[in-house]
């Protein structure tokens, strides 16, 4: 037919197909392109469920001629999956399994036949519906709120249709309170009120989806906290303190706060609120009349309202004692007379009257506690004695001082004394009286012929010091011969401290000093003072007395006899041991006089006490002169030249 020619045939009739030729030269030669189909599908298809997630699907074998194996397509109609296909490389298979299918599920299947050159068409169709199962995904979108103080509100979605696998028939509540079991409830709806409820305790619910075949898996906790309700009573109220006119309260907070505590009150047992608070755990109410009876409540409150009370029943203690009266003909410089109204006690048992008294200012001014300078009076700080009657005197007091009064009643109550309420404070000032004696009297700086004598103030001084008398009587250490006396007049210039010095003394003397401090009311106690002046030494000028001068006279007798009796070598040696370096106080050996010790004291290597102790006074002896050249070192030797009454004297001599 010419070039182009397109010739279609069937071929055999077992191996059935088309074959499509072209003519390419126009004459009897065609190129043939032809494609064979297996004619006959399986027949006789059945689906049959196994599982929830699985299908078996049979067939008789195909008839054509050299089958290789078969292939098994489904698909379904859901949106949430889709179809799919299965091979099986046998030719003579006559069954297939569909696998990892979506539960509850219907699904169209048909098989076709295969082989090399291709595959048959479609087998009849069968449709399936794959089993229900239990739920694989849990409800959604949980949501819980508070209705009331025992009740909660729970609400979900289904589980996604994908994770359903059946009909949803139902759901599992599962709820539980901090560190408590679980407690499960079914519905069967998607909303559920859970009852019977602890108010103000945490919750936390989760939601699982039921099917005919069972539970399945629970959703993620959700927490919410129940609603708040009235508190328990506070616990453990107990009284801090009791006064005439009020009280405080402590307390910890209730066992079950069911909320939130905002505040606590403390009422009257009929309900009138005294005070309101805040979350402190203490509170005074006030306004109580005293010597009375009272039942007290006190509540905890949330948002909600008070709670039920804890009760406690106080007693409040005495009244004010009134109208003190200061007798002021009856005042002296050490004692004051007050009375005052008797006071009416009825609920506790009467015991005394305590007077308290407080010296506030003294001659000099106020009186401050804890600063002994500027102390006028030895009571610093209150004080106090007690009375029975009405009428009371206190005694023991100083000169000069201003008191600040009040009184209180005592009664007993509970078995304990309590101290009622105190009266309005009343003052007065004692008379001025003689003073004590000057204190912390010292001397200073003595020598064999001058002494500085310090001290302060007298305390108490029991009114304004106008002036001091200071006096000494003198006698000679050796022998106690009267040397005279002296009497001076110290102005005082109102000064804490005071001094006198003294010269023109005599040397190796006993002063006995006397200071006495005066006020209006005449002179006081007198401080008493001993001194010893040193003795002069070899090379002094002065001479105290004739004694002295026999002394002397001695000395010079022996070294002439010594002169005549010994070589010239030991006379040189015994000289040069006389030479005695002029004295010097910054340089010499401290020689110890006791007052009032008995028995004799070595002075060697001792250190003297020193000016400022008035038992003790230093007599020191010159050191040799460091120009002298000893052969040999000095010994010392003790010697109790005498005894004296009072004291002994240690002097240390050279050998």
């Amino acid at each position: 037919r010419g070039v182009g020619t397109r010739l279609v045939f069937n071929m055999d009739a077992w191996l059935k197909g088309y074959c499509f030729c072209d003519s390419i030269t126009g004459f009897v030669l065609f190129v043939c392109f032809c494609s064979v189909i297996a004619q006959e599908p399986p027949t006789n298809v059945e689906a049959t469920v196994s599982t929830p997630r699985s299908i078996e699907v049979t067939w008789d074998a195909s008839s054509s001629f050299g089958v290789t194996g078969y292939i098994i397509s489904y698909s379904t109609t859901a949106s949430y999956t889709s179809g799919g296909n299965v091979t099986v490389n046998d030719g003579s298979a006559t069954s297939g399994t569909l696998t990892n299918l979506e539960e509850d599920t219907t699904y169209t299947i048909t098989v076709q036949a295969t082989r090399n050159s291709g595959m048959s068409g479609n087998s009849n169709e069968v449709s399936v519906r794959t089993w229900t199962d239990v739920p694989s995904s849990p409800p959604r979108n949980i949501m819980l709120a508070s209705v009331n103080p025992s009740s909660l509100r729970v609400s979900w979605q289904l589980p996604m249709e994908i994770g359903r696998n059946g009909p949803i028939t139902g759901h599992v509540i599962r709820y539980s309170r901090t560190g408590s079991s679980n407690t499960e409830t079914t519905t069967s709806g998607t909303t559920h009120t859970i009852s019977g409820l602890v108010a103000f305790v945490e919750y936390s619910v989760e939601v699982a989806a039921m099917t005919v075949n069972g539970t399945g898996p629970f959703s993620n906790s959700v927490v919410e906290v129940s609603g708040q309700d009235v508190p328990s009573a506070p616990r453990s109220l107990g009284t801090v303190s009791i006064n005439s006119s009020s009280v405080t309260l402590s307390w910890i907070p209730p066992a079950t706060p069911n909320g939130v505590i905002t505040g606590y009150s403390i009422q009257y047992a009929n309900g009138t609120v005294i005070a309101n608070f805040g979350t402190v755990l203490m509170g005074t109410a006030g306004g109580l009349l005293p010597d009375t009876v009272y039942e007290l409540l006190v509540t905890a409150s949330t948002r909600v309202g008070p709670g039920p009370p804890s009760t406690v029943t106080i007693t409040t203690y005495p009244g004010r004692v009134a109208e003190i009266n200061i007798l002021t003909d009856a005042i002296t410089s050490s004692a004051l007379t007050l009375n005052w109204m008797e006071l009416t006690i009825t609920n506790s048992a009467f015991s005394r009257y305590r007077v308290f008294y407080l010296p506030v200012r003294g001659p000099y001014g106020p009186i401050i506690a804890g600063s002994r300078r500027k102390r006028q009076s030895a009571q610093v700080g209150e004080l106090t004695m007690d009375f029975t009657g009405t009428t009371g005197t206190l005694t023991d007091l100083h000169g000069a001082v201003t008191y600040r009064i009040q009184v209180a009643a005592i009664a007993t109550l509970g078995g304990q004394e309590v101290i009622g309420e105190r009266s309005d404070a009343v003052e007065m000032t004692t008379l001025e009286g003689v003073p004590t004696a000057p204190r912390d009297l010292k001397s200073m700086d003595v020598t064999n012929s001058s002494v500085t004598l310090t001290w302060t103030r007298p305390n108490p001084p029991n009114g304004i010091i106008t002036m001091y008398n200071v006096s000494y009587v003198a006698r000679k250490q050796q022998g106690g011969d009267s040397l005279g006396s002296n009497s001076t007049i110290v102005e005082t210039n109102n000064n804490s401290d005071s001094s006198l010095g003294y010269t023109d003394l005599t040397a190796s003397a006993k002063y006995q000093f006397s200071v006495v401090a005066y006020t209006s009311e005449g002179a006081g106690v007198a401080a008493v003072l001993s001194v010893f002046t040193p003795p002069n030494t070899i090379g002094d000028n002065t001479s105290d007395d004739s004694s002295n001068t026999g002394v002397v006279a001695a000395m010079a007798a022996v070294i002439v006899i010594l002169l005549v009796g010994l070589t010239i070598s030991v006379v040189v040696n015994v000289w040069q041991c006389l030479k005695i370096k002029s004295f010097d106080k910054s340089d010499r050996n401290a020689v110890r006089h006791i007052h009032n010790v008995e028995g004799p004291s070595t002075a060697k290597g001792q250190e003297a006490k020193g000016s400022t102790d008035p038992t003790y006074e230093k007599v020191q002896l010159r050191k040799l002169d460091d120009a002298v050249n000893m052969d040999v070192n000095p010994s010392y030797n003790t010697m109790k030249l005498h005894d004296v009454p009072e004291y002994e004297e240690i002097v240390t001599t050279f050998s």
